[in-house]
């Protein structure tokens, strides 16, 4: 009786002495992740991370984030902290016709904008008088769309929705909100 302790005592300890040695040779194989953050990123590009951000809006993440003028800051409950870059400035646009709120830094997914789901024609140019973007675009659920656009240049918005429109100019320098509620369409 003795002899078979012994014996499922061995194998039990072989046994996670291999699966030990198992994880330890496939964990090598995996990406490192240094945070929850970083698991949330992933493989994908800033665009991709702020895309999926705003359209967040019940926050099914559990990824908080903020929109500065030259980078993305993402923040977990634990307060961990990523930063992520683009070479591109992101403009989070929010028109209205009857309410808005004050805003310069782009909060995801805290900031909410009037015209949520909505269909919109955009056209912005930039100083130069260059079409920047010009289309149909739905706003996000939270009211809110956004834009890749160059640094350091100003642009003119124009935005119709019905028969509400309006044009309007913002900037995308280093001291430009990233937030921008105040284009009320009329």
């Amino acid at each position: 009786m003795k002899h078979r302790n012994v014996g499922r005592n061995v194998a039990a300890s072989l046994a996670i002495l291999v699966g030990m040695v198992a994880l330890v040779a496939f964990s090598g194989t995996l990406p490192a992740r240094a945070n929850a953050l970083e698991a949330f990123a992933g493989e994908r590009s800033t665009r991709e991370v702020v895309s999926a951000l705003e359209a967040d809006s019940s926050f099914t993440y559990g990824v908080r984030a903020a929109a500065f003028p030259d980078r993305i800051e993402l923040a977990s409950a634990n307060n961990e902290r990523l930063i992520l870059e683009d070479d591109y400035f992101y403009a989070s646009i929010a028109p209205f016709v009857n309410y808005t709120h004050s805003c310069a830094v782009h909060i995801f997914p805290g900031c909410r904008g009037e015209l949520a789901s909505a269909m919109m024609h955009v056209r912005i140019t930039d100083s130069g008088g260059s079409v920047a973007f010009e289309g149909e675009i739905e706003t996000y659920e939270n009211g809110f769309m956004g834009f890749w656009l160059p640094r350091d240049d100003h642009f003119t918005i124009e935005i119709n929705y019905g028969s509400y429109g309006g044009v309007f100019s913002f900037a995308t320098d280093e001291s430009s909100p990233t937030c921008l509620t105040e284009f009320q369409l009329s």
